[in-house]
């Protein structure tokens, strides 16, 4: 059996991370880039050594046998894909030491962590941009607050919703997708993105979203003087 990701997860982008919402067992699944990439191509139909090419193609992190069995066996533990048991466990400890300094380590190493509940930001909103028909994102400009999610509709394709400018996807790129999704946007700043497909970028295919800072409570109100005694004579 090739490897099988779940279904019916909420799929949350971050930057750094990606969030997988169980609403069932009420837990967020974290996974950095390295475990995300596995996971996107457990299609129940892709076998590991395809998913180490498909890796290494797209200039992906963890482009290598023996970190994807061990994003699978992660993945598998928590019940996050379905795949036969290897032969072979693959040793974390042993990957660090193969593959050298922390810092190349930390980039291509798998981290998988599960945490109990969901803390979405209170009042959060939800606004689609429809992608096509035709070349174009509408709306092509938002501005949101931090929390908030963008629902990509795709009227039409090929197309893709890409984090990047100057029809250049960005080196941390937050999001790219080839299809209907949602990106949650927990951070302030500036996001500009394209298609990617064809020359739809240079015909103005492009659009941005402005995220706003939360804004800080107002203060509490000041504490009521006391009221005069009352008795005789007053």
């Amino acid at each position: 059996m090739e490897p099988r990701g779940r279904r019916g997860l909420r799929v949350v982008r971050t930057p750094g991370s990606v969030l997988l919402r169980d609403e069932d067992r009420d837990t967020t699944y974290v996974l950095n880039p390295a475990a995300f990439a596995v996971f996107a191509l457990c299609d129940g139909a892709t076998p590991a050594a395809e998913m180490v090419r498909r890796l290494s193609a797209a200039g992906l992190p963890g482009a290598d046998a023996q970190v994807v069995q061990l994003a699978l066996q992660d993945l598998a533990e928590l019940g996050l894909v379905a795949v036969d048991p290897p032969a072979d466990r693959v040793s974390r400890r042993s990957l660090l030491q193969r593959l050298g300094s922390a810092t190349q380590a930390a980039a291509q190493l798998p981290v998988v962590e599960a945490v109990a509940g969901w803390s979405p930001v209170a009042g959060a909103a939800t606004v689609t941009v429809t992608v096509g028909p035709g070349s174009s994102f509408s709306p092509s400009s938002l501005t949101l607050n931090v929390g908030d999610t963008v629902a990509f509709s795709f009227a039409s394709s090929p197309h893709t919703v890409t984090h990047g400018s100057g029809c250049s996807k960005s080196p941390n790129a937050l999001f790219d997708l080839g299809g209907s999704g949602s990106v949650t946007f927990t951070q302030s700043g500036t996001y500009p993105y394209f298609c990617t497909v064809s020359n739809h970028c240079q015909q103005g295919q492009t659009g941005v979203i402005t995220v706003k800072a939360a804004s800080p409570p107002p203060p509490p109100p000041p504490p009521s003087s006391p009221s005069p005694p009352s008795g005789p004579g007053r």
